[in-house]
């Protein structure tokens, strides 16, 4: 043999080492695939989420109900009706009109099940119950019936499971509704029937899950209630939750949103001037996105609305338009457009009001300080309070986590008042939502009603919202730090409110020249990017700068304003915890489709 073709030979013989060990590494039948591998999911609905009818009746001084084949007899305080279910399941209250045609009130929904799940032993969660709005019409002589809807008590759990290049198994979980998992890569270990997740950044966050290999199910044991949750496996066509689309679909093609009874005046991109490509872009964009990671975005919807016309709806990840979602933060926002409802009806409440004035327990609350008497709305409603409330600080004694938690005072208002003074009030920002909350209490005390009945009067019902869900606090008050549920329609008209000089078709809902006030810098406080209630901002998109003010809450929910383009967008999501994923749906996608669109 030539020296020539023996190296021939010898190359020809290390090709053929080399395929068969790629064969034998990357072969399903040489290496078979970890059954752990993929997508497992469930999707749990708790007992009482299904909506039951309610009838009411007297005879006499003596009046009954029946909800949902429970009987309680009461006896109303004039025209005011209230009853409780027994074992707290839920509570009615309602006033009587003055020709007994209906009554009109709220039904009181107690915290949910799902609102306490953890996958592992935690602390208690906050004791959170829901006023929405219910009317019982007059079915006959004292009759009067109607529907609850309660807000659904549901979990939708997801974990993906992958395999790395060097061989080692990671996992995590998404959940649409809440914030388990939220943002934590697990590593991923099998002990015969035992999987053991443990978090790569936190040794004490770990928990276990059982295996069962013959029925492909893993099960869960998760927390607050104690249940065991069955996760099966999961692809694109039966994860509703975890995949933006059940697939097979066709591509996506732009249409209008469909006219609904809540008001908007719909129309086309093209009607307003906007670039359907683009925008058909980014909605692929948000189509195609692969939720390979837990810091993948997790856009649930997006609305879009120019000239005063909606023009895109989309819905993501097993979301639609009468399913109401978790607002978080952006409820802070209702705040400003209470105070304008307010001023409009002539409620003396203005950025210079005391806090003293609505609350004089201040002067007798304890770590006694002059400063706390100087306190204004401006610094409530900028966050510059100067007490000892920080949310980015788990140490701060205002902490929202931890004045939810403790059981010494149920009543938040008095735990606001009673917190040290670390700073001047106007010097230091700190985002606080029980400072949030403390304006809520002000607008309550000034208004004289109860903070949700002046919600539904001033703001849901001029703006036709379908319904809403208004967290409450252990004493029963509206709770505006956060946690508002409303449909995403919804949701998107408290821009354009702002957006429109306080005007939604033709009535005027808030004070023209407090949209004006409330989405600008007070220079009076040391918070350059904050107005009342609104984060102000600077958007860049080509040679161009933009001005823009929004609203946002944890996980990604955005109410965006561009007053220059005449536009309000609306971004859903459940980035929870992942400041650094959501913000880019400001940062990024806004300038990159949106403000291109708008020609």
């Amino acid at each position: 043999m030539t020296p020539k073709n023996a190296r021939q030979s010898h190359r020809g013989h290390f090709l053929l080492i080399l395929i068969e060990f790629l064969l034998i590494r990357y072969s399903g039948a040489q290496q078979p695939q970890n059954p752990l591998i993929g997508v497992w999911g469930n999707e749990t609905t708790f007992e009482g989420s299904a909506g039951s009818p309610v009838t009411l009746s007297h005879h006499g001084a003596r009046w009954s109900a029946e909800v949902g084949g429970m009987h309680i007899t009461f006896i109303p305080a004039g025209d005011t009706v209230q009853f409780t279910l027994p074992e707290n399941k839920g509570k009615f209250q309602g006033t009587i009109s003055s020709d007994s045609a209906f009554i009109e009130g709220y039904w009181i929904q107690p915290k949910r099940l799902s609102e306490g799940v953890e996958t592992k032993p935690a602390e208690p969660s906050p004791e959170l119950s829901y006023a929405s709005p219910i009317i019982l019409h007059a079915t006959g002589r004292d009759i009067w019936s109607g529907s609850i809807e309660p807000l659904e008590d549901r979990i939708s759990l997801y974990i993906s499971i992958n395999q790395k290049t060097d061989g080692s198994v990671s996992g995590f979980i998404r959940n649409p509704e809440f914030n388990i998992g939220a943002g934590r890569p697990f590593r991923v270990e099998r002990s015969g029937a035992k999987i053991h997740f443990a978090d790569n950044n936190d040794s004490s966050d770990h928990f276990t899950m059982d295996f069962d290999s013959a029925g492909h199910t893993l099960k869960l044991q998760i927390f607050n209630p104690r249940k065991i949750l069955m996760l099966t496996r999961r692809n694109h066509g039966n994860a509703p939750g975890f995949y933006p689309r059940k697939q097979p679909f066709t591509g996506y093609h732009y249409r209008a949103p469909d006219a609904d009874s809540d008001g908007w005046h719909v129309g086309s991109l093209q009607e307003v001037g906007m670039d359907s490509a683009i925008i058909e872009s980014l909605v692929c964009h948000i189509l195609d996105t692969e939720p390979s990671s837990p810091s993948t975005a997790y856009i649930h919807s997006l609305l879009i609305a120019r000239h005063g016309r909606l023009v895109l709806e989309e819905y993501f990840c097993g979301f639609s338009r009468d399913r109401v979602h978790d607002t978080r933060s952006v409820a802070k926002s209702f705040n400003a457009a209470l105070i304008g409802a307010a001023r409009l009806r002539g409620i003396p409440l203005t950025p210079r009001t005391r806090l003293q004035d609505y609350f004089p327990e201040v002067r007798t609350s304890a770590h006694a300080d002059h400063r706390k008497s100087q306190l204004e709305l401006r610094h409530l409603m900028t966050m510059t309070s100067g007490l000892a409330t920080d949310d980015n600080d788990d140490a701060s004694p205002g902490n929202e986590g931890i004045m939810q938690q403790q059981d010494t005072q149920p009543d938040w208002y008095r735990y606001f008042l009673d917190l040290p003074v670390l700073h001047d009030a106007g010097t230091v920002y700190a985002y606080s939502s029980a400072t949030a909350n403390m304006v809520g209490g002000v607008i309550e005390r000034a208004a004289k009603v109860w903070l949700p009945e002046f919600f539904n009067r001033s703001i849901a019902k001029p703006l036709q919202f379908k319904t809403f869900y208004f967290p409450l606090s252990p004493t029963g008050e509206g709770y505006m730090g956060g946690g508002m549920y409303l449909r995403p329609r919804d949701m998107l008209k408290l821009g354009q409110l702002f957006l429109s000089g306080g005007s939604w078709n033709g009535t005027q809902v808030i004070r023209r020249e407090w949209t004006e006030v409330a989405t600008r810098a007070d220079s009076t406080v040391n918070a350059p990017a904050e107005g009342y209630h609104w984060h102000l901002n600077t958007l860049t998109a080509g040679n161009h700068q933009w001005r823009e003010y929004e609203a946002n809450g944890n996980g990604g929910q955005l109410i965006i304003v561009l007053p220059e383009l005449d536009v309000v967008v609306g971004f859903i999501a459940g980035n929870y915890n992942n400041y650094g994923t959501w913000s880019k749906f400001r940062t990024e996608l806004t300038p990159r489709y949106i403000i291109p669109a708008c020609r």
